[in-house]
């Protein structure tokens, strides 16, 4: 008998034991894929500049929501507007769900004007969401004593915009007002990031610089500078003006003052709508569906949590997120735009059709 349950004990065991009972097999197919892994953030711009603040704020908060609580760290790559980093996304960082980052709104400027360093296609990254979209700003000096954009065309000296490149409000608001308005500013490129911009601004080397309104409103140096009045916004990019500034007016206004045609309002559309993009999060096509919708999922998670909402306010950061899906469908849009828009900006931008 004892031999009898022994053989049974025996045999159940085995059969236990080749089920994955009390092996790792299933333990280990039930594991997240994120479990004991690590994330990378990539950020296409230096430090300290709203788009380094909010791929750090996920970095902290995401692993809450993300199955296996992974670690995540954050990358700066910057470069040529953040180009650098987007192609890096595209070309170079695997599509396993280990890697994405944040890239300038505005990049697809380039690849609608041809630009022959790049090598991303903007409608295919792997769409992850974005945290806001706020309107941009042109600022200046004040003690170049221009109060509006009008006085521009009367002034003695005409100011100096300082920007990464053309692919960027930096350079795209100035010009577009340039096109559209005849008012006329001059260009400082190359750059490496807003805060060489903010340097050469208090040095004098520019006077003017074009940006998200939010970091404009909600870090230093800019919190200073209005305290002592050293700079003031001349426009700003949204049909409405943001919340924390009406006092800037909008660029449709203005430009309705100054009775631009309905073909002009139409051209300024198209670019002050670069703005929706906010600060896009992308990862690298070919991403799979399960792992792309866990990252989005605990994307929105974090921009919808008190805790992380209000260390976000602490920050002056507000999150006024877009989703995805709303990301993908835009950069379709945009790059797939009526041609005579896309001529017309490539001549703005210098580039020959």
């Amino acid at each position: 008998m004892r031999r009898f349950f022994g053989i049974v004990f025996a045999t159940c065991f085995l059969f236990i034991f080749l089920a994955g009972g009390f092996g790792s097999t299933d333990a280990q197919a039930k594991d997240p894929y994120y479990q004991g892994k690590t994330l990378r953030i990539i950020v296409g711009f230096t430090p300290g500049g709203f788009y380094d603040r909010w791929s750090r704020h996920f970095a902290r908060h995401m692993p809450r929501f993300i199955p296996g609580k992974p670690d995540i760290i954050v990358q700066n790559m910057p470069g040529a507007g953040s180009r650098t980093a987007a192609n890096y996304l595209y070309n170079i960082a695997k599509p396993n769900g280990l890697i994405f980052g944040t890239i300038n709104k505005n990049l697809y400027f380039d690849q609608v004007t041809g630009n022959k360093l790049v090598s991303f296609d903007w409608r295919k990254y792997t769409w992850i969401g974005s945290p806001e979209s706020p309107p941009d700003v042109l600022y200046i000096r004040t003690d170049m004593d221009i109060k509006t954009l009008d006085d521009i065309k009367n002034a003695k000296k005409k100011p100096k915009c300082g920007s990464t490149g053309k692919a960027n409000a930096g350079y795209v608001l100035p010009k577009v007002i340039e096109e559209t308005m005849g008012i006329e500013f001059g260009m400082v490129l190359g750059y490496r990031g807003g805060r060489q911009i903010d340097l050469a601004v208090e040095r004098g080397e520019v006077n003017c610089r074009a940006m998200t309104i939010t970091p404009y409103l909600g870090r230093e140096p800019f919190l200073t500078w209005h305290k002592n009045n050293f700079v003031r916004g001349l426009v700003q990019s949204g049909k409405k003006p943001f919340p924390g500034a009406p006092e800037i007016p909008s660029l449709f206004d203005v430009a309705k003052k100054h009775n631009v045609s309905a073909e002009d309002i139409e051209f300024i559309d198209m670019i002050a709508s670069a703005s929706a993009f906010g600060r896009p999060f992308v990862g690298p096509p070919g991403i799979p569906a399960d792992r792309a919708n866990i990252l989005r999922k605990a994307f929105q998670a974090v921009l919808e949590d008190p805790t992380a909402n209000a260390e976000a306010k602490k920050l002056n950061m507000q999150p006024d997120p877009a989703d995805a899906e709303t990301l993908q469908a835009m950069a379709v849009k945009v790059i797939d735009a009526p041609p005579k828009n896309l001529a017309r900006f490539r001549k703005l931008l210098g580039v020959k059709n």
